[in-house]
């Protein structure tokens, strides 16, 4: 027996279905290639007019090269096989970098399955050390690409991460599972872990604050007071309000004012109201920070309530710039002289009731003492049977045939495709069909009466446009909106219904006139 190798891209697919005996050319090995033709042929020592050799010798003979090309080439033919239909994901990072710190990146994930997804992925919310991680948008972006002749199906979900300081941020291994048809009609779970890419991020001069990096967005700063500074007194309170906005940035990364007030002034905090304007999958437009503070005057005298005043760095010019609120000056003059009250002399006491019997009193209160005994005797006794009867009530109108078909009319008037397939499956099942490709063939004589039929064609093609819309390679975002399939359910509900109502029961009773 001859087995010769040739190192050559078609022999690698080509090997794994070749046997020994069944090589061309006289068992040569080779796979016909004219590249092939002239490349020495690995047989034992003493063929093809070459000498022998201790490594290229036959691989019975124990040559050390020839087996290890075949056992390279068959892993890299499984490898190819294995690897050439897995999920896989992609991160795409947009804009250019290094970034600045407090600079939005948008990063989007891309998930992608081939043939189509059977469940849609779990997107998690992951946190990155360094950086602010944050999903603008919960909707998902249908993907579809075709990748060495094999179709594959993809979910894109965007993030928006905001660095914190300078350095490298490095995407955490998260792991993210789903389902999907690794065949068409052959589920299988998928699972895939972020790649480990990175963003380069910069602190450019300047950026530098006093506890934190200075906010890369532009700060406005302005405020308001709930009454006229002039007329205060002591004791009276005046009510502060600060409304900080940032252009494209998070309201959670607005740093927050300092609030300080002279001696003689006491100071409440409220808890700042943050607010986000989002703008889709673009990230942020606008993040607003709401602070208010309460100064109440204890004491008379004027008083300067210090202005508040928040840096942040403008990129264009690079220089830090403040964003100011004036300070308040206040005139607060002593509190207004009381005039005593006398106190009120005390009323003079009513004279006292006579006294009650208690026997009529002690008498009825046994009575309904003993009643309640024996009313919580009786209730203690049938509420157990009562319970169990009542909830069995409720489990079988909750199992109906009924209300399942209901659930289907109200999936398909909420238009969630998913609600509705999931609907019609659950109602089948209940009708007596094993499935809702039975129910489109119309049933089984044997397990639904007479109800069986030949197949409504119509309805056979609504349940497999529902199908594609889900399954397919792409999917529908759209609401559903399929009169005509959910007139086939109908029609056939209608069906089985009249079917059950003509089977005839058999009469215990004999015949009125006998012949």
């Amino acid at each position: 027996m001859r087995l010769g190798v040739v190192a050559c891209r078609e022999s690698r697919a080509a090997w794994s279905r070749r046997t020994p005996n069944s090589s061309p050319q006289g068992g040569g090995g080779f796979c016909g290639c004219p590249a092939a033709q002239n490349l020495p042929r690995l047989v034992p020592g003493g063929h093809a007019g070459r000498s022998p050799s201790p490594l290229w010798g036959g691989v019975r003979g124990g040559g050390i090269l020839a087996q290890a090309w075949l056992v390279l080439l068959f892993l890299l033919t499984l490898t190819g096989e294995a690897l050439a239909a897995d999920p896989f994901a992609r991160l795409v990072v947009h804009g250019d970098q290094p970034v600045r710190v407090g600079q939005q990146v948008q990063v989007d994930l891309q998930i992608f399955a081939p043939n189509f997804f059977m469940s849609a992925p779990q997107f998690p919310l992951f946190d990155m050390p360094g950086a602010i991680v944050t999903m603008p948008d919960d909707s998902g972006l249908n993907l579809s690409e075709t990748i060495d002749g094999q179709d594959y199906a993809g979910i894109q979900k965007t993030y928006v991460i905001t660095p914190l300081g300078g350095g490298e941020l490095t995407f955490p291994p998260v792991e993210i599972g789903f389902r999907y048809a690794s065949e068409p009609g052959k589920p299988a779970d998928g699972k895939i872990t972020l790649p480990p890419d990175k963003i380069s991020v910069e602190a450019p001069p300047g950026t530098a604050g006093p506890d934190e990096p200075l906010p890369m967005a532009r700060l406005t700063v302005s405020q308001a007071l709930d009454r006229d500074v002039g007329g205060l007194k002591v004791g009276d309170a005046l009510v502060r309000t600060i409304d900080t906005k940032a252009e494209g940035m998070p309201a959670m990364m607005i740093p927050p004012p300092d609030f300080s007030a002279p001696d003689g002034v006491r100071v409440y905090h409220k808890d700042p109201r943050l607010s986000d304007g989002d703008a889709g999958r673009q990230g942020f437009k606008e993040g607003e920070r709401v602070d208010t503070v309460t100064y109440v005057f204890e004491q008379p005298g004027d008083f300067v309530l210090p202005a508040v005043s928040l840096d942040w760095f403008d990129a264009g010019t690079n220089k830090s710039v403040t964003a100011r609120a004036d300070e308040i000056k206040v005139l607060i003059a002593p509190a207004a002289a009381t005039t005593a009250i006398a106190p009120e002399q005390p009323a003079e006491a009513a004279p006292a009731p006579p006294p009650l019997r208690w026997q009529l009193p002690a008498a009825i209160i046994a009575a309904m003492l003993l009643a309640g005994l024996v009313v919580f005797r009786i209730f203690r006794r049938l509420s157990p049977p009562l319970h169990a009867w009542m909830a069995e009530r409720r489990l079988r109108k909750a199992n109906s045939e009924a209300t399942r078909f209901q659930e289907v009319r109200q999936a398909f008037a909420g238009g969630d495709r998913k609600a509705a397939y999931a609907a019609i499956d659950r109602w089948v099942r209940r009708a007596g069909f094993a499935s809702i490709a039975e129910a489109a063939r119309g049933g089984d004589a044997g397990r639904a009466g007479d109800a069986g039929r030949a197949g409504d064609a119509e309805l056979t093609a609504g349940l497999q446009r529902l199908e594609r819309s889900l399954f397919g390679p792409a999917p529908e975002a759209g609401p559903l909106r399929d009169d005509a399939l959910l007139a086939g359910l109908t029609a056939l509900r209608a069906s089985l219904l009249h079917a059950r109502r003509s089977v005839e029961v058999p009469s215990a009773l004999p015949p009125l006139n006998p012949r």
